[in-house]
Order: structure tokens, then sequence, then C-alpha cells
């Protein structure tokens, strides 16, 4: 018989759904017994037996926020016509902002033609009339928000304690090490990467330049912090399948700044501006937690100095030589090797200040033995 309808499972879990100790919450948020318990309400709908399933997982996404990109993939499918029908546990799943979920099931999925089920809700918008549904669903959903902000605060004060403990909290271990197998919350470290990290400070403190750090890098073909950690079967869920697989100056620069590598421990340097925001804002140097001795150094404390003054310090220094003698009474924002650019407009040479030559350049930067 063909295939009349297609027919979305939309799965979602997030670190809201971890107790405040780090453990994974009741078994039923899992993302295999959502998958379960949606695929065992599927197979008992008659209607839905010559139906294709596809499945939309979003592993450790907010739901206080719908910029997700398995949600964004299913919405895109339902605005292509390619599913009709949305299937999921429950409207925590599909969202915590109660007023959002309101929209999408009021006014976007309706003039898309799209049928939703919550199973734990006993909501199917087939059999909702309109307004009232909405209202009913949208005050649970309300319920689902405050619940979402109680539980960042207690989730964000365990955090809190556990990094005052030491304790190693993001979900990645940085590029250099590899969590404890016995202890997911310390740092040990990885040999073959912690060797091109003091290859990298090494390079640093002798004078070379980020660029020529990343450069070099590049051309003996190491591999980039994301591509070994993907080798070493680390999965980041966030990662940009359209990124260039090179080293950097951004990432040497970060790298030459983490006192992670002193076996340090810095938290809470900052935070999300409110819940479900992406929005990152910084917190005054007094409410930074700073542990040390947390975990094995890689580098010394000499040799990070060393690294960040030469990195640094001579990076300010062109800068400052290249304005202090070609320009006067300018605001400038940057410099390249052979232009100036202005705040006001970044992307494009300023028209109303002297341009240096190539050569002229070169000079000043053999000047600083960069």
């Amino acid at each position: 018989m063909p295939v009349t309808e297609c027919i979305a499972v939309y799965i979602r879990l997030s670190s809201e759904d971890n107790d405040v100790d780090g453990s994974i919450k009741a078994e039923s948020n899992s993302v295999s017994a959502q998958r379960m318990l949606i695929n065992e309400f599927i197979k008992k709908q008659d209607e839905f037996i010559n139906c294709s399933v596809v499945e939309y997982v979003d592993d450790g996404y907010s739901g206080t926020n719908f910029n997700r990109p398995g949600f964004q993939r299913m919405m895109e499918d339902a605005k292509a016509g390619r599913i009709k029908s949305i299937v999921i546990k429950d409207f925590s799943r599909f969202g915590r902002d109660y007023l959002e979920v309101g929209n999408y099931l009021e006014k976007i999925l309706p003039v898309l033609g799209i049928r939703i089920i919550s199973i734990n809700d006993g909501f199917d918008s087939i059999n909702s009339s309109g307004f009232t549904g909405g209202m009913s669903v949208a005050l649970k959903n309300m319920l689902n928000a405050m619940y979402s902000r109680d539980l960042s605060r207690k989730v964000r004060s365990a955090m809190k304690t556990h990094a005052k403990n030491g304790e190693y909290m993001p979900a990645f271990p940085k590029y250099g090490y590899i969590k404890d197998p016995e202890d997911k919350h310390h740092l040990v470290i990885d040999p073959e990467a912690a060797e091109t990290v003091k290859l990298i400070f090494t390079m640093a403190a002798d004078g070379k330049t980020k660029g020529q750090i990343a450069k070099y890098l590049n051309e003996t073909h190491v591999l980039t912090c994301r591509e070994y950690m993907c080798r070493k079967g680390i999965k980041m869920h966030r990662e940009n399948e359209k990124e260039k697989k090179l080293w950097s100056v951004t990432t040497i620069s970060d790298m030459l700044k983490n006192e992670v590598y002193l076996g340090k421990i810095i938290w809470n340097k900052k935070r999300v501006a409110r819940t479900g925001s992406n929005k990152l804002v910084s917190n005054d140097k007094e409410e930074w937690i700073v542990v040390e001795n947390a975990h094995e150094p890689i580098i010394s404390d000499e040799l990070f100095q060393k690294a960040n003054e030469k990195a640094f310090t001579n990076q300010q220094s062109l800068q400052s030589i290249l304005i202090n003698e070609e320009i006067q009474d300018k605001e400038i924002a940057s410099v390249s090797y052979k232009y100036f650019y202005c705040k006001d407009n970044a992307k494009q040479p300023c028209r109303q200040m002297k341009q240096l030559t190539a050569e002229k350049t070169n000079d000043k930067i053999n000047a600083l033995k960069l």
C-alpha cells in the first residue's frame, strides 16, 4: 500500500533535564525513552499504519528558545509539505516558552496544515477547537516556563558548589585534556594533544605571532581541536559542518589566554543574560570562582606568562607604532598589513587616512622581530 502521510517524531533532551547533582533525571525524559514511548503510540494508531516516520532530535538544547537545529529542520520540512503530523512526548519537549508554543499551536501549525499530538498531555490538534484548546496548552506551558526558570536557578546554584570544590563542569574537556574515566568532573592530561599545547606556548614565548603559529600547524597537518576531539570519539553536538578545518588566530589566542593549562578551574566568568537567551554577558572579576591545582597543569607559570607577554604585547606594539607614526588624531579600530580601518566602517579601508606601502609595513614588522 502506498505511503499516504509522513509523521514527524520530535525528541528533545537538555541539561535542564539533569538533576542538580548532575545525574540523569527520570529515565522517562531520556532520548531513548521518548523514542520508545512515541513509537509505541504510533504503532497502536490504525490511521498511521501506512505512514512513514521521520525523527528529529535535539540532544542538549534548552526548551526555552526555538533556535535548535532539529526543530528548525523539522519546521523547514513542514513548510515544504514533507510532513503532515508531529508527535511529541509532551509539550515541555516541544518548548518551555508558553507564548511561543501557543503561537505555534494557534497560528503557525494550523496555517501549514500540520497536526500535532502530545501523548502525555492527551492533546490532539485534530480534536481541538482552536482558541480553547490552545489556552489549555498555553496555561500548561506557562507552568513549564516557571518551572524552567526555577530549575535553572537550582542547577546554577549546584554548579557553583561543584566549581568551588574544584570540579570541572563543562560538557567537553579543553583540548589537551580528557575527562577522568573514574570522575567526569576531573581532568587528566591527554599526552598527544598536550604536546601540541606545549608547542603553541613555546612558539609564542619564542616570539612567533599567533598567525605564524596557526600557519605552521596547518602546514604540518596538525588536527584542529575539534577534529582531534571527534577522532577521539568526543561528539560536539553544536558542530558547524561548514566550519573550515584549519587552525586560526582566534583559536591560538583563546588557548594562550586559557588558565586551564595552569591547572586552574575558572567558573562564572560569563552568564546567560536571561533564561532561554543565547546572549552571554561578562561577570565582574569578583564574581569569578577560581580554584588552583584542580588538575595537573600542562604549562608552567613562567612559560604561560612569557608566551602571553610576547603574543599580546608585540601585537599592541605594532599597532601603537603604526598608529602613532602614521596617523594622528584618528580613532582606529584595527590594523592590517597595508591599510587602516575606521571604526565607522571596519570592512573598507579608510579613504581619509594615509595608507602604508607593503614595504614600509614589513619594515616595521621586522623591526619588532615578529
